[in-house]
């Protein structure tokens, strides 16, 4: 599953890099999820809160997030995420 969290949308894609996810959208594992209200490291709360629903849901054993920010302060996210064995890296 992929969940893309964002607040604004600078980013361009290549053609090759949406060939590579239409497996995840005709499958339903793909969520684009655009934040609402602007803020300090709104879409990186949001990251967190998915994340937090994810955990969850799925046990660690069989599921792994890789967290793709320029914000560092998602690091905090990351390591409770490997400390509850989701990252194995």
């Amino acid at each position: 599953m992929i969940f893309v969290v964002y607040l604004t949308s600078n980013v361009n894609f290549s053609l090759d890099a949406i060939y590579s996810l239409i497996s995840y959208i005709k499958a339903d594992k793909f969520n684009l999820i655009k934040i609402p209200i602007a803020g300090r490291s709104s879409a990186d709360f949001g990251l967190t809160y998915i994340a937090g629903q994810l955990s969850q849901k799925y046990q660690a054993d069989e599921y792994t997030f890789d967290v793709i920010s320029n914000d560092h302060t998602t690091e905090y996210v990351v390591e409770l995420l490997r400390l509850n064995r989701f990252n194995k890296n």
